[in-house]
């Protein structure tokens, strides 16, 4: 696989405090990268400095061969695609409108679309199986139809990498893993994906790799497996826990230990 994005000693200071400190590591064409870690680890922090819309106070991101710092907003966006915590919609778009709304880093300065932006915006639909809501507007569907919404968006943004912050936090289970897997099934088209979870038996099962932080720093990266140990855990949420082992797919089961009153 192929570098797509790369960080290099990225930290970033907010008032005489640090949020991230001394970040590197690589993420390649067609990887789904879990980012985990407890609240105020930097999580979302990271995000943002990724997309742009905050400074790094040293350090650089290089997506393929481009530093983003020396891009426009516009070159950016065809670089890098975030579907963000629970944003505000449009209520009274339909769902194919808002998904079209996607294609605005490839319209001409009047803003207008074209035959290939109405193409790209039918083929999102189609990608993540929501085709068939193309004419319902955004204020009726359920909370995971929204977040298909939102994840058909990125796929029409046609960026190699997206970043999905906590895209299956306030889901119930079936919303879930319909999400999850509709995000393993874009993987199938070299699609690399940096995802932020809180749960981490849902990281285990989908992540191929995982990004362990805490207090702004990395402490790990690595399989599920590797990542996600007893002594890992413990350190860096400060439970306690066991490891289990999935008895389908092999991967890691983090149960709590709990003292019974």
């Amino acid at each position: 696989m192929n570098n797509l994005l790369e960080i290099i000693n990225l930290s970033f200071k907010h008032e005489d405090k640090y949020i991230l400190k001394n970040i590197n590591f690589k993420n390649s064409t067609g990887k789904l990268t879990g980012v985990i870690g407890p609240n105020g680890a930097g999580k979302s922090t990271l995000f943002r400095l990724i997309t742009g819309t905050l400074n790094p106070t040293n350090g650089e991101i290089i997506i393929g061969d481009q530093n983003i710092a020396n891009l426009s907003v516009k070159k950016r966006s065809k670089l890098i695609s975030l579907v963000p915590q629970n944003p505000e919609m449009p209520s009274d778009f339909t769902v194919f409108e808002t998904v079209l709304f996607a294609r605005h880093p490839y319209t001409n300065f009047l803003g207008w679309e074209n035959q290939k932006d109405l193409d790209a915006t039918n083929e999102s639909l189609e990608l993540t199986k929501i085709k068939h809501l193309s004419k319902r507007k955004i204020q009726t569907l359920s909370s995971g139809e929204k977040q298909k919404v939102l994840i058909s968006m990125s796929v029409a943004q046609n960026t190699p990498i997206t970043l999905l912050d906590e895209p299956t936090s306030n889901l119930d289970i079936d919303n879930q893993i319909l999400i999850l897997n509709t995000i393993k099934n874009l993987q199938k088209n070299n699609h690399s994906f940096l995802i932020s979870l809180h749960d981490l038996n849902l990281a285990s099962l989908y992540c191929d790799e995982l990004l362990l932080l805490s207090k702004g720093e990395i402490i790990t990266i690595g399989t599920p497996k590797s990542v996600l140990t007893e002594e890992n855990i413990r350190k860096t949420y400060n439970t306690e826990i066991k490891v289990l082992e999935h008895p389908l797919h092999e991967t890691p089961i983090i149960t709590p230990v709990i003292n019974k009153i």
